[in-house]
């Protein structure tokens, strides 16, 4: 349209190692025309490209897999169907969090995160789990990830488009107003009961099973009102028979607004989860909260309409459904570690960025679509077809079928390059053994791309030694950029100076108090 073109092919963001592996990766490639060498201003800013080795079964999980194989049919009425489970996701996901772990705190001469001191340049600090951005292709296998994270008592912060109504805290708050609209519903109740807002026992919820009353409410407030009840349940007669009358007159927002106050709601959940996940599960709540009054402006008829609307937005689709709620970082210091799709990523960046699943194969088109050809320039398309079984596509379309195959390759190229130039001076991928993936994954790229830097090495990293150990050999870019003495040495894991939280700090100080107050006093008289 006349436009004048402006290139840039340089970059302040990035540091030359990435660019080096960029370069390899994209030049002369011709689905990527037209690709131009690039270059850093970064200086001798250090960095790596590291591809770690594929995930696959051992022969442990080969034996348990074929033990597991059936000779006899199961009975479903007395054996519950047990899905085998792929343990190569969960060991990349293991090794995602242990990795994490090894490289947060570790102060390294050569580790300079892009922050400016009092004199304007760039200082050097041990690695947060702030600067720590992982991506994924999309969010099919991003619950594996986060149980790892959580397990390695990682903080992170996975917002999933569209997925608030689905989040489990969520989850409790709504069977809470659906049990005000269905008192008679025992199993609204007794999710309302296990969850954190009351997190009744087991035994408390046998006790109600066990008595005659015709409903678990009914039950509920007999044994209370018989001073049988434990002091959770006595807590959950006393606060449900106060909410449920409210729930006829108040507005939505005005009782989730009572129910969060004097039911102690976000205390509640922080001391139910994790610290890794509490920030999330709050923001969860919070957002719901804030959905109650922006939808429709609070206004509702009643509070089965507002249930109503909830259901609709939660089986909307994922661009129309809420989105989970965000994190205010309050410890600028620590920080959280980033989950995001490549796509959701662009325009951001951080010190280290993490790709997983690199070795998985795109998802397959739709088996019955539209096929459009419609230049940008013109008013129409120039055609419109279904097309249903490849045998039965006809040979006039097969042009436009191969120029749509060819956007698509272009598109994972393009989705490559969005994730390796968001780092600043780490990139690493991983992934696990897939028999379906070829040449053209991400991981075989990257592969592609470290061999030829590498030469006749094959090294699975590229770049500077930064602070990470267990490494294969490096290639060493041919640049510039200065380098590290080889001299200087790594911290062993006994020097890391990892960053506390308040509950180990604090666990540290009562210990040291109590070595003062009993250094040189006799077993005896100690207690």
């Amino acid at each position: 349209f006349g436009a004048i073109r402006c290139e840039q092919d340089a970059t302040r963001r990035n540091a030359r190692p990435i660019i080096d592996v960029v370069n390899a990766l994209f030049l002369g490639v011709p689905e990527f025309m037209p690709f131009r060498e690039q270059s850093s201003f970064a200086g001798a800013l250090p960095g790596c490209v590291e591809l770690l080795p594929l995930f696959g079964k051992d022969e442990a999980d080969e034996e348990a897999d074929e033990k597991a194989e059936r000779t006899e049919l199961r009975n479903p009425l007395i054996e519950a169907d047990v899905e085998p489970e792929d343990m190569r996701r969960r060991m990349e996901a293991e090794a995602l969090a242990a990795k994490i772990c090894e490289i947060v705190g570790l102060d390294w001469p050569a580790w300079q995160i892009d922050e400016c001191g009092a004199d304007g340049r760039s200082v050097q600090r041990p690695a947060r789990y702030g600067d720590f951005m992982l991506l994924v292709r999309s969010r099919t296998h991003l619950a594996c990830y986060e149980r790892a994270l959580a397990a390695a008592g990682i903080p992170f912060d996975a917002g999933s488009r569209g997925g608030l109504l689905s989040a489990l805290e969520v989850r409790d708050v709504v069977a809470l107003l659906e049990f005000f609209v269905t008192p008679l519903d025992d199993l609204k109740l007794a999710q309302t009961l296990r969850s954190p807002v009351f997190a009744c026992s087991d035994e408390d919820l046998i006790a109600l099973a066990h008595r005659t009353e015709a409903s678990w409410w009914q039950r509920l407030n007999a044994l209370a009102q018989g001073g049988g009840a434990s002091a959770k349940l006595a807590r959950a007669a006393r606060l449900l028979g106060e909410w449920l009358p409210a729930a006829d007159r108040l507005p939505a927002h005005d009782l989730l607004d009572r129910i969060f106050h004097q039911g102690e709601v976000l205390a509640r959940y922080r001391m139910a989860v994790s610290e890794a996940a509490s920030a999330s599960v709050e923001a969860n709540l919070r957002a719901l909260l804030l959905l109650a009054l922006d939808i429709d402006g609070g206004r509702y008829p009643s509070l089965p309409r507002f249930i109503d609307e909830l259901r609709e937005l939660r089986d909307a689709d994922a661009n129309d459904a809420p989105d989970e709620g965000e994190i205010a970082t309050h410890n600028a210091d620590a920080g959280r570690v980033r989950i995001l799709t490549i796509h959701g990523a662009k325009g951001l960046e951080a010190p280290i960025v993490w790709l997983l699943g690199a070795n998985d194969v795109p998802r397959g088109g739709e088996s019955w679509d539209v096929i459009v050809d419609w230049p940008p320039a013109d008013a129409a398309p120039s055609h419109f077809s279904f097309f249903g079984r490849k045998e039965d596509r006809g040979a006039a379309r097969q042009p436009m079928f191969e120029a749509e195959a060819a956007a698509a390759k272009r598109e994972e190229l393009n989705l490559l390059y969005v994730a390796i130039t968001r780092a600043r001076q780490v990139f690493i991928a991983s992934g696990i053994e897939n028999a379906k993936a070829k040449d053209g994954t991400p991981y075989r790229l990257l592969e592609a791309a470290l061999e030829k830097l590498g030469g006749d090495e094959s090294p699975a990293a590229f770049g500077d030694d930064l602070p990470m150990t267990d490494r294969a050999p490096r290639a060493q870019a041919q640049t510039t950029h200065q380098h590290l003495p080889a001299s200087v040495p790594l911290p062993e894991i006994g020097e890391r100076r990892v960053p506390l939280g308040a509950a180990e700090r604090f666990g540290i100080l009562l210990h040291a108090l109590l070595e003062r107050r009993t250094e040189g006093v006799d077993a005896d008289r100690w207690w």
